[in-house]
């Protein structure tokens, strides 16, 4: 059964208290399925939380397991600029290529699965936008916890590339006396 091994909080930092205003939060599940989940977060009126896609990483030693999470979740990462607007276009055309081939009841847009670690058309997508992420500055901050037996020297590495602030958690064993 799958498991969270790793956590990454997207949000704003708070202009006064240290902290973040989160925005959204990005899981990483392993010991099964190994892929990415989302869900953007809404403490403005403690209203709903909302899924999006789900991510399959290429292999726990992808150099880009970070990077990819990032581009799919651009629109709680980025604010609206450009590369923000063409990593929106880039995904959306091929999200609607996805669901064109999906059955689904109609009117209903579907979460769509993007599988790295099987489908060349999937990574051909993430292979485009792999530069735009890593090319500039992010515009939220990231709290990104690696619990034990997470796969962290691949995203600790990602991170190393990233132009975002970022406050690092890890897991630390206390056993009890």
């Amino acid at each position: 059964m799958p498991n969270v091994t790793a956590f990454v909080m997207v949000g704003s930092e708070h202009p006064f208290h240290g902290g973040i205003d989160p925005e959204a939060l990005l899981e990483l599940f392993q010991n099964g399925c190994m892929r990415w989940r989302a869900t953007q977060l809404d403490y403005s009126g403690w209203g709903h939380a909302s899924s999006w896609d789900e991510l399959v990483p290429e292999g726990t030693d992808s150099p880009y397991i970070l990077t990819d999470a990032l581009a799919l979740y651009g629109s709680c990462v980025f604010s609206i600029n450009n590369k923000h607007s063409e990593i929106s276009d880039i995904l959306a055309s091929a999200r609607e290529m996805k669901r064109a081939k999906m059955t689904a009841p109609k009117g209903v847009k579907p979460n769509v699965l993007w599988d790295l670690s099987t489908s060349e058309e999937d990574r051909a997508v993430f292979r485009q936008l792999r530069p735009l992420v890593e090319g500039k500055p992010l515009a939220r901050e990231l709290v990104v916890t690696v619990l034990n037996n997470c796969l962290s020297p691949s995203i600790l590495s990602n991170l190393k590339r990233l132009k975002a602030k970022v406050e690092l958690c890890t897991s630390v064993q206390c056993l009890a006396e």
